[in-house]
């Protein structure tokens, strides 16, 4: 019988796969099954499955442990049927970051791999893969009934891998074995769902703490677990927007900026005066701020946009930012260089930082470009990547003891 958790990945070049995630979540929908979905990667970026009631949650094989991977696979599919990380399965050679193979390995996961016809006959698979089951996908070219059995037949007989479903545009159609083995692992998971739920229930001590936290059009890239886990042990969350509001929210512990895409926003974050006045006002008063990737671009003299000019803005950090044509994402270790409230000199940091920009600073070697370093300065820490804080225990603990006294934000400054 097939476990209710499985690993489910791309293999190969030429095939378009932009569809295929939610037509696999359609496909189980309508068959009562809700999955949970993990992106096999910690970094930003797109939901799986766009208007999903349920948030999208992130495991990585490369910078968190194990036992961090299987407590929060399993905390996050509580309430699911079925939980799947989802990603791509890369060569020997091409393997970066994060890597699905081997989380899968390490979560003892099956994995089904997804192939485009175009590709199925010549493909050749890594001996270590071993996958349970092959999805066959014709999204980016025309089948007829013969290619599409000549394919199943081919996969069969002489891969000896079972044929699991066929994807076609907007749409994934499951053979009747797997079909059967989807229906008995729903039946099978929901024992298991109602034999979790005590780890919801567990009790935990919690901490007051009042945490700022910049949510608009420009900062959106948080992690849900880190969020979650932040309220489970007492955090509360007092949204703000750089874009709109002039002000931070009042007797606010720690500031936080996130990763997002701000670069189009700059120009309005820069022209809200009283808002970057307030937050440097708050950082010179020994204000804890936290920024990561790209939010960190707020806290630097300027930036200066492929566009061309210069943006001044608030000057906590005494850097440069300059926008790059890339858009990728490097996968980083970095160790923090000096004691800081949040952690002592020494303690690695692991993350996906976005490549959009480059920060230097004033003083030499100063900026985070790669291999890179974590910029401080005084209470304020920029990293260079989107940390995934309900990863790190120890850091979040840190966040709970470095609350302190509240200073006294309603005075006016």
């Amino acid at each position: 019988m097939l476990p209710p958790r499985l690993a489910i990945g791309t293999w190969g070049s030429s095939g378009n796969f932009a569809g295929l995630w939610p037509a696999i979540d359609a496909a189980l929908t309508a068959l009562d099954i809700r999955p949970q979905w993990f992106q096999s990667q910690a970094r930003p970026q797109p939901a799986l499955v766009p208007g999903n009631a349920r948030r999208t949650c992130y495991l990585d094989a490369w910078s968190m442990s194990a036992e961090r991977c299987s407590e929060l696979l399993t905390r996050g599919s509580i309430d699911s049927c079925v939980a799947i990380v989802a990603g791509s399965f890369a060569p020997a050679g091409q393997r970066c970051g994060g890597d699905l193979l081997v989380l899968a390995r390490t979560l003892g996961l099956p994995r089904l791999l997804v192939v485009d016809l175009q590709e199925v006959f010549t493909a050749v698979l890594p001996a270590d893969l071993e996958p349970t089951g092959i999805i066959l996908s014709s999204q980016s070219c025309s089948v007829d009934s013969a290619l599409l059995n000549r394919a199943i037949q081919y996969v069969e007989r002489t891969l000896r891998i079972p044929v699991a479903g066929h994807y076609a545009p907007g749409k994934i159609t499951w053979s009747a074995n797997f079909q059967n083995q989807l229906l008995a692992a729903r039946e099978g998971s929901e024992v298991c769902c109602r034999r979790a739920t005590f780890l919801k229930c567990r009790e935990r001590r919690r901490w007051p703490l009042r945490i700022a936290i910049a949510y608009d059009e420009a900062f959106s890239g948080y992690f849900p677990e880190t969020l979650a886990s932040l309220q489970a042990c007492g955090a509360t969350f007092l949204d703000f927007s750089p874009l709109r509001n002039d002000c931070l929210p009042k007797d606010a512990d720690i500031v936080y900026l996130g990763d997002g895409p701000l670069g189009d926003w700059l120009p309005r974050i820069a022209a809200n005066h009283c808002f970057l006045h307030r937050l440097c006002a708050f950082a010179s008063r020994g204000g804890k701020i936290v920024a990561e990737g790209r939010g960190a671009v707020c806290l630097c003299r300027e930036a200066r946009p492929l566009s061309g000019g210069s943006i001044p803005l608030v000057g906590i950090l005494p850097a440069i930012a300059d926008e790059t044509e890339r858009t990728d994402f490097l996968p980083l270790q970095l160790s923090l260089e000096e004691n800081s409230w949040l952690a002592r000199q020494g303690t690695p940091f692991q993350g996906y930082a976005p490549a959009h920009w480059r920060i230097t600073g004033d003083e030499t070697d100063a900026g985070f470009v790669q291999p890179g370093r974590i910029l401080t300065r005084g209470n304020v820490l920029a990293l260079p990547f989107a940390q995934h804080w309900a990863s790190r225990p120890d850091l979040i603990r840190s966040f709970f003891r470095a609350r302190g006294r509240r200073m006294p934000d309603g005075a006016a400054v």
